[in-house]
């Protein structure tokens, strides 16, 4: 149990790394869902039946989506280009439990989405957004 453990933090830790330096993923986390949030707000603030959760929700989705779709197949490629998948797939740790540990890394960097579209909805906008039923 331990070494599983020991892998899914080395992992997750690795990933996290190599997300903090692709500019391409923090241009998916950060970028693209401000602009997301910031062109939904302005565009429906005026509307009655208006709700700027909904625009946080969103926002932040089209964040995690495009980081999970993308780095969750970059993952093989960029072991298969490296010569390590094979070993890998060859290792004691099971091959699932790695790459499913990398995908929790980046499931977990992608949440910067979510922080940070709740925060231009309630920063810029001057919207109170909160949980009701969580």
């Amino acid at each position: 149990m331990t070494n599983l453990l020991r892998v899914l933090r080395v992992s997750v830790l690795l990933e996290l790394r190599q997300l903090a330096t692709s500019r391409f993923m923090l241009l998916c986390v950060i970028v693209q869902p401000f602009f997301v949030a910031v062109t939904t707000m302005f565009m429906l603030r005026h509307r009655p039946d208006f709700d700027p959760v909904y625009v946080v929700v969103g926002a932040a989705l089209s964040g995690i989506w495009s980081i999970v779709l993308f780095e969750g197949s970059w993952i093989i490629s960029s072991e298969r280009n490296a010569g390590t998948l094979e070993y890998l797939v060859g290792a004691p740790s099971s091959f699932m439990l790695v790459v499913g540990s990398r995908l929790v890394g980046t499931m977990v960097f992608s949440l910067i989405s979510m922080a940070l579209s709740w925060e231009i909805g309630a920063w810029i906008f001057g919207y109170a957004v909160a949980i009701a039923e969580p």
